[in-house]
């Protein structure tokens, strides 16, 4: 008999419609994804394995909870937004800063409320890479960090059984975030400018899951 979990995925594989939460934590998703990728080697369906791992990451989610910025998923996702980033990235002046205490306050209190605390480590510091939850360390590992007046651009890595890029863009002023595109790559991408980091998500926007699947993951 298959888990829940295992019906899940087995589902999701076959193409019958089942309802994704699009909000979705790390730890708790971290845990999931391990114990479902033994799953999945037992019913020998991996050629779909780097999908998988990304859907899997929304199965323990949760609803926004009262924060001061709410997420537009469907802008997120279509990516409605995301030009006007990549237009800044062209015409303002950025620095970059690589150290997580850059991040401005108030973006930093939102953030912890819409991901149940943004725990991020700076370059070289140890994060969460593998199955085994270390709560001591942070869950995510900063790659790149840059900004203007009035936008913040950060990458970062997480783990699990596959590990992530994430591209998190974030316009905002003294009260915090005034708007936010997010996206995920498979790997790590130690991206060391604003110009490869462009090429990449002008590269993978238009590719089926090349930069989300169904859900916003912070």
């Amino acid at each position: 008999m298959l888990s829940s979990r295992s019906y899940f995925a087995r589902n999701f594989i076959f193409n019958i419609k089942q309802k994704v939460p699009n909000l979705a934590t790390d730890m708790k998703r971290r845990d999931v994804t391990c114990n479902f990728i033994t799953n999945l080697l037992q019913i020998q369906i991996m050629k779909k394995l780097k999908f998988i791992i990304l859907i899997l990451f929304s199965l323990n989610s949760f609803s926004q909870k009262n924060c001061q910025y709410k997420i537009d998923e469907d802008k997120i996702l279509e990516n409605r937004n995301l030009d006007a980033f990549l237009n800044k990235f062209q015409n303002e002046k950025f620095t970059v800063f690589n150290d997580k205490n850059s991040i401005p306050k108030e973006v930093k209190k939102q953030l912890d409320c819409i991901a149940q605390k943004f725990d991020i480590a700076n370059p070289k510091e140890e994060y969460q890479q593998g199955c085994v939850i270390e709560k001591k360390i942070p869950s995510r590992g900063l790659i790149f960090l840059a900004k203007s007046d009035d936008i913040l651009v950060l990458t970062y890595g997480t783990g699990g059984i596959g590990s992530s890029t994430h591209f998190l863009f974030i316009k905002y002023n003294s009260k915090g975030i005034v708007d936010l595109w997010t996206g995920v790559g498979m790997g790590i991408i130690k991206h060391k400018s604003l110009e490869e980091i462009t090429k990449f998500i002008s590269g993978q926007r238009n590719r089926k899951w090349g930069l989300n699947t169904n859900m916003v993951w912070i």
